[in-house]
């Protein structure tokens, strides 16, 4: 692939419309807009996709244990999964896959462990003679 070709995939995947890129590049517009359906384009700019999605496991890792630590509701794990599962859509290889999967395996199992500690503070809310039941309230205004 050439280096315009190159600096295009790097572009796209910043966001940027075939107007700007084929402006940034100094190519025809018309131009840019073929190598959007060119089979070499697409897998390049899915295997960098890919890999800019991989490097962000560590972080995605450390929120979800930030959120388990801060006893979070499931929205925002729930949040993640959610842009995990998109990256099914740009996976290069087996291994990516393999990769992906694990990570939605271990978020599966964080939104398991948020939604039983849920239902654990919420039955210590309602169980009568339990912190959080309410009772104290009533004790400290008698």
């Amino acid at each position: 692939m050439d280096r315009r070709k190159e600096e295009a995939v790097r572009l796209v995947l910043e966001g940027k419309a075939a107007a700007q890129v084929a402006k940034l590049i100094k190519a025809r517009e018309e131009t840019v807009r073929e190598w959007f359906s060119d089979p070499e384009f697409i897998a390049r700019a899915k295997k960098e996709l890919t890999n800019k999605c991989l490097l962000l496991i560590p972080d995605i890792l450390a929120r979800l244990a930030e959120l388990i630590r801060e006893g979070s509701d499931t929205a925002s794990v729930q949040a993640i999964k959610v842009v995990v599962k998109l990256w099914e859509n740009v996976k290069a290889d087996g291994e990516d896959e393999k990769v992906i999967d694990s990570l939605i395996a271990i978020i599966d199992k964080v939104l398991g462990e948020l939604d039983r500690e849920q239902e654990r503070q919420a039955f210590y809310k309602r169980a009568p003679g339990t912190p959080g039941d309410g009772a104290e309230e009533t004790a400290d205004e008698g």
